[in-house]
């Protein structure tokens, strides 16, 4: 997966984890003041599941704050 600002293209370096379940991505950015809730994000991804079926794509999201219960 990759990570960049959407409007400057810039690539944001750091760790990111998944979720249990691969339902979310959580990111530690290396430098954290680089990011804050609302700016858009352009995520590409490729992944595989159990059956070895590939999947690739790219996405404009909101950066979002979740809370875990």
């Amino acid at each position: 997966m990759k990570v960049e600002d959407a409007e400057t293209g810039e690539v944001l370096t750091g760790e990111y984890f998944q979720s249990i379940f691969n339902m979310a991505v959580i990111i530690h950015p290396e430098k954290p003041g680089s990011i804050q809730e609302g700016m858009p994000l352009k995520i590409y991804w490729q992944v595989s599941d159990g059956k070895d079926r590939m999947g690739t794509g790219s996405e404009i999201i909101t950066l979002g704050r979740g809370e875990r219960p």
